[in-house]
């Protein structure tokens, strides 16, 4: 009977140990669900977060790309316009050379007819004077002098 109540006792005692076990399983159970659940939220915050970022990430590049490409085609015409203010330059710098030449002639035939005009009026002077007592009888060679032929 020693036996069976030891036995008994035994039983009762791993009955103890096995419901206590189950119990602190059945804890360390709810435990681990309740931190996975935790952790399962935290990572959804966090995948949420990253897609929001991924989203936001395919927008930027999409609107990177547009900005390139609009940048690259303000790039194109800005050198183009450079291009053809050289080429404008270079037309204008031809025809200020042109002009300068042209003009250095025009300066060159107004000093030859100034010259011409000069020796004329002397010839024209010479001869007024010569003619001075036949028209008026006398000429105010003072006042005569301070006009037209002052120059001469």
């Amino acid at each position: 009977m020693q036996k069976l109540d030891d036995f008994e006792a035994h039983l009762t005692q791993s009955m103890d140990k096995l419901i206590k076990s189950e119990i602190r399983a059945g804890r360390d159970t709810v435990d681990f669900i309740q931190e996975s659940e935790k952790e399962t939220h935290i990572l959804q915050v966090e995948l949420e977060r990253y897609q929001a970022y991924d989203a936001k990430l395919e927008s930027d590049i999409v609107l990177a790309v547009d900005l390139e490409k609009r940048s690259k085609l303000a790039w194109e015409q800005s050198v183009t316009a450079v291009e053809n203010a050289k080429a404008e330059l270079k037309e204008h710098i031809a025809f200020y050379m042109r002009e300068v030449d042209r003009l250095r002639n025009d300066v060159e035939v107004v000093d030859e007819v100034i010259t011409i005009f000069m020796e004329e009026l002397r010839g024209i002077d010479d001869v007024i004077r010569n003619q001075k007592d036949a028209i008026v009888g006398v000429v105010d060679d003072e006042r005569f002098s301070q006009g037209l032929f002052g120059n001469v």
